[in-house]
């Protein structure tokens, strides 16, 4: 066991890609929820930041976190096993992690993929929920409550005391990285 994924240098950095979506120069229905996705990722990046210091930045080679508009890939493990195919849930969001060495030093990076197909309260639930991932709670809760819940609802949920507390505790607790 490797111990946490958490940050030591902060600010965290973090970049929200725009990949693609910049050569939309006429105002049309697709550039409105683009900017909607924008404005709503940007909020729940705001709303971390008061727990743990975060800030925008626009160079993708400073980042930490990378936020795109994407949809996650499915997890096709189960995907031959016709009998399985009930089980599988289509995901909205996703965060992965790569590690890297730079100057010596083993570093990580989060990547979170989140749909481009969600209205404004999913997108900004996966947000804030990724974004804690992002930010070091692997976990789930089972409070419904919570924005680390286990399963995406249709509630807007804020970030809980109980999701700051894990994050608390996840930053007190020591890692071997």
């Amino acid at each position: 066991l490797i111990g946490y994924l958490v940050w030591s240098r902060f600010p965290v950095k973090v970049y929200i890609d725009k990949i693609n979506y910049s050569n939309i120069d006429q105002i049309s229905t697709e550039q409105l929820r683009i900017n909607q996705w924008f404005s709503i990722v940007k909020k729940a990046i705001f709303e971390w930041s008061f727990y743990l210091p975060i800030v925008e930045t626009s160079n993708i080679e400073l980042a930490e976190i990378i936020i795109s508009r994407r949809e996650p890939p499915l997890n096709n493990n189960n995907l031959s096993k016709m009998q399985n195919l009930k089980k599988i849930k289509a995901k909205t969001a996703q965060t992965i992690y790569t590690f890297y060495i730079h100057s010596d030093i083993l570093l990580h990076r989060m990547t979170i993929n989140i749909s481009s197909n969600l209205g404004e309260i999913s997108t900004l639930s996966a947000a804030r929920h990724e974004l804690g991932h992002g930010l070091g709670i692997w976990g789930h809760s089972m409070d419904k409550n919570d924005v680390l819940y286990s399963s995406s609802t249709n509630l807007l949920t804020s970030i809980s005391s109980k999701d700051i507390d894990t994050l608390k505790q996840i930053y007190k607790r020591s890692t071997r990285m």
